[in-house]
């Protein structure tokens, strides 16, 4: 038998060449008279904590089998061979259970990556704090001969073979029972959520979840723990699932803006990184009014609140948290500030209201005290949206000091101007994995998409419509945006601005973008209402003076396409006919 030298392990590991095998040895009255002694599953890991889990749940499957048959003295050859096709019949028939199962429900794609997400980062976190595989181990076979084997190159042949199986479909079926097997066995999935309709692509979720496992265990062991931070950025379910806390019959606020943000995550209402907002928003009731039995909140106590926000300034939880005074004194230090707009404050009114609405459905509470508390907004959208003038433009961009050197962070020169010349948000230039920046019938192109072939889910897109094409202007070819992304491919990096990040209480990319690109306005002194998303702005209405507000704009605009027959019927316009109808008419006085 082949093992560690020097080591323990469960006696139905079995270690050939790097890989462990389960191994059950059958009793010799089963294996009596043939050439099959014992049952091997390759269990496709070099680690031996993963493989004693899947080993154990494989031999309780296969002593359940066994003390179903009788266990006696056969010497019928025939009978015990058909004893051992019956025992892997087995193991089929506790794959078709959970697939067959009734009760099944639809598992949307975006829960099965959030969740597959959290069980590599679990995996990731216990690794950490188990004790560390040694980086070479020695291997001796039955002869006493020993090989000593890198395990760093172990996982990344490991990972290589698990995407040759994934791109050829070989092995598939015994992918499936695997996959499934670990899934529903450890709870990430319940048996209700795994289907035939969605086994195949639940196993190579997996199998791609399996990749990036085993390429971070390389690189750790190489000493890079670089290469795994944008696998803990990227948006995911907890796992274990987070226990919900004991019902209260009179809960207190604090306890009900806990449990109500609880619950929009575990039901998918909320995504991870937008888990900051909404809790920001409802908590400002807490700071505002104070904690108190929810029962006991009156109407008056919201109208409070209501006036309350009227007065404050933006970003006033930051500092109002710094000052350490009470909401009336600092209010009395910023009255002659700038004041939260009106959208600001109907936004924070209706987040409180929608909690209480959850609030009386839990039967909780009997009515909605902040229901209907919004402010009549008579200020015209377009008033709202302050584009940057080209007065601005000129100024920012065409100054002669706007230049890759004047700043710390290649994002913070690369966004605005990808912004200026495409209209894109945002949170959609600073998510871009370099991959989505590539040459299509001979035009360079930025393809805006929460899918990924490298392995890292970490991109949301706000809207369906988000989800487009846009073609790159020759300005920014020959500003070099195509040889910084080459650049940072060299690098080995996966996404195009690695230097930003997201953070539980930062929960997008974009932060550092738009606070660097605010200052930049303030340095430049331009008017007040004016930031990041000007740019946007700013695209749009170059096209909208020219009449150019057409489908092909709403397309790339990454909105809905107004007109009813071309949203059903048309088809999408070709890269090359926006690039010359649209892309190519941008120009900006330099």
């Amino acid at each position: 038998m082949l093992g560690y030298t020097g080591n323990r392990q469960s006696p139905f590991l079995y270690l050939k060449g790097r890989i462990f095998y389960y191994r059950y040895k059958l009793p010799k009255r089963f294996a009596r008279g043939g050439s099959t002694k014992e049952i091997r599953i390759s269990l496709r890991t070099a680690y031996q904590s993963q493989a004693a889990r899947m080993a154990a749940y494989l031999h309780s499957l296969t002593t359940e089998s066994l003390e179903r048959w009788t266990m006696g003295e056969h010497d019928d050859f025939t009978e015990n061979m058909k004893r051992i096709a019956e025992l892997r019949k087995f193991l089929q028939n506790e794959l078709d259970k959970i697939l067959d199962a009734p009760g099944k429900r639809d598992l949307p794609p975006s829960d099965i990556r959030k969740r597959l997400n959290g069980y590599l980062k679990y995996q990731l976190d216990q690794e950490a704090v188990s004790p560390e595989p040694p980086d070479i181990i020695e291997i001796e076979d039955e002869k006493g001969l020993v090989e000593r084997v890198d395990l760093a190159q172990v996982s990344e042949e490991i990972a290589a073979n698990l995407l040759y199986n994934l791109n050829t479909g070989e092995n598939f079926d015994n992918d499936i029972q695997r996959c499934v097997f670990e899934l529903v066995k450890s709870g990430v999935f319940e048996a209700s959520e795994v289907s035939r309709d969605n086994v195949d692509g639940l196993t190579r979720s997996f199998l791609a979840m399996q990749i990036s496992l085993e390429k971070i265990r390389a690189a750790r062991l190489k000493g890079d723990f670089s290469y795994e931070q944008p696998y803990h950025q990227a948006e995911y379910t907890p796992y274990p699932q987070i226990e919900m806390p004991a019902e209260e019959t009179t809960p207190y606020l604090s306890e009900l803006i806990e449990k109500y943000c609880i619950i929009k995550i575990n039901d998918g209402a909320w995504v991870q990184r937008s888990l900051a907002d909404h809790k920001n928003r409802v908590t400002s009731l807490l700071r505002i009014i104070g904690d108190k039995p929810i029962h006991s909140i009156t109407r008056k106590d919201m109208r409070n609140f209501r006036d309350t926000l009227q007065k404050l300034p933006p970003r006033w939880r930051e500092q109002l948290d710094k000052s350490e005074l009470s909401v009336e004194d600092f209010i009395e230090k910023h009255k002659n500030k700038t004041s939260l707009s009106i959208k600001s404050i109907n936004v924070i009114v209706e987040a409180v209201s929608g909690m209480f609405t959850w609030a009386m459905r839990e039967n909780l509470i009997e009515r909605n005290p902040a229901q209907g508390l919004g402010i009549k907004d008579t200020q015209q959208d377009i008033e709202k949206r302050l584009p940057l003038s080209d007065d601005d433009i000129k100024l920012i961009f065409f100054n002669g000091d706007y230049k890759p050197g004047a700043f710390k962070n290649p994002a913070f020169y690369w966004a605005p101007l990808i912004a200026l010349y495409t209209g894109m948000r945002l949170e959609e230039i600073c998510q871009l994995h370099c991959e989505d920046i590539y040459d299509e019938n001979g035009i360079f192109l930025i393809d805006i998409r929460e899918d990924s072939s490298d392995g890292l889910c970490d991109k949301i897109l706000k809207t369906k419509n988000a989800k487009r094409k846009i073609p790159l202007h020759d300005d920014m070819i020959k500003l070099g945006l195509i040889l910084y992304r080459d650049d940072v491919i060299k690098n080995n990096q996966i996404r195009l601005f690695p230097a930003l990040n997201k953070t539980e209480k930062s929960p997008k990319y974009g932060k550092q973008v738009g606070k660097a690109f605010g200052l930049l306005l303030k340095e430049k002194r331009i008017a007040d209402g004016k930031s990041f998303h000007s740019l946007r702005h700013s695209f749009s209405n170059f096209f909208k003076i020219r009449n150019m507000h057409t489908d092909m704009f709403r397309q790339v605009f990454g909105h809905e396409i107004q007109n009813l027959a071309g949203r059903q019927y048309g088809d999408k316009f070709s890269i090359k006919q926006i690039y010359e109808e649209l892309i190519s008419k941008i120009s900006f006085e330099k």
